[in-house]
């Protein structure tokens, strides 16, 4: 038998609804047809619990977690989900039964997305560990949640995730934004380069006959520097698309690795690395504020904002402070000895005087590198667009080049012969 539990796929009969996804099953009479995940040790034990429910097995397999990019559940759904938790838990419910509340009342498209959520809540699991289950909130929201559950302020918590899911929304679409035209000014750049290999440069190839035989060479010279310079350009075009792929598939993998080869690849790329870093910076410091707003001693409040993001810039920064004061370092030390904050942002750090303004000023830095996140995706984009533009122009103006040496060629012999 498999020492850990394993999660399997299962579409079976009961003679009851079991399930708000269940269906009547018109082949079978009154039963109902049910499809859901069950976690077991192996095969049989997971047919074991249908049978001992009075079920009949019509497949059961290992399930496998198809690839992340085709599971996206949109941002409007997730941080709807957690307003709904939010006035449940004002309602006077717990977050655990908030929770489950919510998932079994869901009917729609995403229930299979959920459905892990109520499981981890049916054994006695926390609100942080069904949501952490479901797989689908970022880093920063789970960061979020732990530090409310952690601190009794779960409602405050509830409400921070949603108000991060709000602004992550905007970033990303800032981002987006950013990339998309990027892509499309690559798209149009190598369309270019493109009509220059297979079109201009063959046709000045081809009229070559009407050059003087002491021009020629010097035209067919041209040429050939022409072809050379647009297939470099053309290679940059390949990898920076390939570049592109790799990044976005780093995105949604959950192999660690890939990922933060992704993360660094990232943090190569002028302006952009800023977005990312700004925003990263942030996010841990929204955390911050929830936690020392909660109370939590600073050496947890590092480490869990050290897990709210995958910049490893940040991460490190965390650490080190958490290393620091398990040393017996000053809160002021702890902050003050590092690169990732800036002057002015250090003496509010170091300034303090109680948790509150601790606090506050967590919010300040976050609000405020947010906004410088929003800006280095905009002049990513700019510093894009303008690359583009001369990337293109390169191309155009080795080609005109071209046809300038092959027309003054041609006027030339035309002219002799005029003569």
């Amino acid at each position: 038998m498999a020492s850990t539990l394993q999660e399997f796929s299962a579409v079976y009969l009961l003679p009851l609804s079991e399930l708000p996804t269940a269906v009547q099953d018109e082949n079978s009479g009154n039963m109902f047809r049910h499809e859901t995940k069950i976690r077991a040790y192996n095969i049989k034990a997971a047919a074991r619990v249908i049978h001992e429910k009075g079920g009949v097995v019509i497949s059961l397999k290992k399930h496998r977690e198809p690839m992340a990019m085709l599971q996206i559940v949109p941002k409007d759904y997730k941080r709807q989900l957690l307003q709904a938790v939010t006035f449940s838990v004002r309602g006077g419910m717990s977050a655990g039964r908030a929770l489950q509340s919510v998932i079994e009342s869901e009917t729609g498209p995403y229930r299979p997305k959920i459905e892990p959520g109520l499981g981890v809540l049916t054994v006695g699991g926390s609100c942080y560990e069904a949501i952490k289950a479901m797989d689908m909130y970022d880093e920063i929201t789970l960061a979020i949640i732990e530090a409310g559950e952690l601190t009794g302020t779960i409602v405050d918590a509830l409400e921070t995730a949603v108000k991060h899911q709000e602004s992550s929304a905007t970033m990303q679409k800032v981002m987006f934004g950013a990339v998309s035209w990027t892509l499309m000014d690559i798209f149009f750049a190598a369309s270019g380069i493109l009509g220059n290999i297979y079109g201009l440069l063959p046709q000045a190839e081809q009229s070559l006959g009407n050059v003087p035989k002491d021009a020629a060479q010097r035209v067919t010279d041209a040429i050939h520097v022409a072809y050379i310079v647009n297939y470099l350009l053309l290679g940059g075009t390949f990898l920076m698309i390939a570049l592109f792929v790799y990044c976005t598939i780093g995105a949604f993998t959950k192999n660690k690795v890939w990922r933060e080869g992704a993360d660094k690849a990232l943090q190569t790329i002028p302006f952009f690395n800023q977005a990312v870093l700004e925003s990263a910076v942030s996010a841990s410091c929204t955390v911050a504020q929830s936690l020392v707003k909660g109370g939590v001693s600073l050496l947890t409040v590092a480490e869990i904002a050290s897990r709210s993001t995958r910049n490893w810039t940040v991460t490190s920064f965390w650490d080190g402070v958490n290393k620091k004061m398990s040393m017996g370092e000053t809160i002021a030390r702890c902050f003050s000895g590092n690169t990732l904050f800036s002057h002015s942002e250090k003496i509010l750090l170091v300034s303090h005087t109680n948790r509150e303004q601790l606090a506050e000023t967590f919010g300040v830095i976050a609000n405020q590198r947010r906004a410088f996140a929003e800006t280095g995706a905009r002049r990513f984009s700019s510093f894009a667009f303008f690359g583009s533009l001369m990337y293109s122009a390169i191309a155009v103006i080795v080609t005109l080049w071209v046809s300038y040496l092959q027309y003054t060629a041609m006027m030339a012999n035309s002219n002799s012969m005029g003569g």
